[in-house]
Formats: C-alpha cells, structure tokens, sequence
C-alpha cells in the first residue's frame, strides 16, 4: 500500500518546487551575469563591477541631476544592468527557503525550525536588498534608454534631458 501521507507530499511538493526555482532563478543569473560581462569587454571595461554603495550613488545622482559625460553613462547603465539581472538570484534564494521549510516538515530534528526560519529570515533580507539596489537601476534605465545618446563631451552637447 501506499505509505505516504499527506506531509510527505507536501515535503515533496516544497522540495521539488524549492529545488526548481533555484536551479532556474541560478542559471539566469548566470546568463545575465555573462551578458554583462560581454558588454563590459565590448565596452573596454574591466571585467569586475565596482563596489554596491559606490555605483548606487553614482546612478542615483546621476537620476537627480541628468546625464554624465558619455564614459560615465555607459558604466553606469551597464551597472543598471547588472543591478537588475541580480533580481533572477531572488529566485534561487526563494526555491531554497522552500526546500529549508520541505525538510522542516518531515524533519525529525528539533533545530531544523530555528534553522528554517533563520534562513527565511536572511532571504527576506537578501531581496529587500536586492529590490532596493535594482529600483533605483530601473528608473535609471527607463530614463536613459541603452538607444539614445548620452552626449558628447567634446561638443558640449549633454544628450537628452528626461
């Protein structure tokens, strides 16, 4: 006969849709990571993104008080991008949260709920995180599309004002 119960099922469910996400959310983080990359190289850049704070800054100034010389304007919507494609690891850090609380049901330990809920705890941190570092991309992208131009320094010309 069929020995499984309802948490079992449920275990199950959590654990394949935990581990489904992860493995999707995780591969295109790493293609979009690797898209960036290339337009990095393609843009002579090196091949590391500068510090958070710094490049967070950085774009959110540049969303107050208009364009930057063309340089700074490429980086910085390269940036943008990067900052966004970070949203497709708030899918790996949900599926294995769910796979944390798959194990939960059946677990037989008792500091598997403190680890659970611990672990809930620092993926709810990691995507305000990471909702805070890609809004401000968004609009930064919104405002000074990837086909537009950024201006030019040595006309004096400063691109399109939004």
């Amino acid at each position: 006969m069929d020995d499984w119960g309802n948490l079992d099922r449920l275990a199950l469910g959590l654990n394949v849709v935990g581990f489904a996400l992860a493995v999707v959310g995780g591969a295109l983080g790493v293609l979009s990571a690797v898209r960036v990359g290339r337009l990095r190289r393609e843009a002579g850049l090196p091949e590391s993104m500068p510090g958070h704070f710094q490049q967070r800054q950085k774009l959110l100034e540049a969303l107050e008080h208009g364009p930057r010389p063309r340089e700074q304007m490429i980086r910085l919507r390269l940036y943008a991008r990067w900052l966004r494609s970070q949203r497709w690891l708030e899918l790996t850090s949900v599926g294995m949260t769910l796979g944390q609380w798959g194990f939960l049901v059946k677990a037989p330990f008792w500091w598997w709920g403190p680890f659970a809920l611990a672990f809930t705890l620092f993926s709810i941190a990691f995507i305000v995180l990471t909702e805070r570092n890609a809004r401000p991309a968004d609009a930064f992208l919104r405002r000074y599309p990837e086909k537009e131009p950024v201006g030019d320094e040595t006309t004096g010309d400063r691109g399109p004002v939004a």
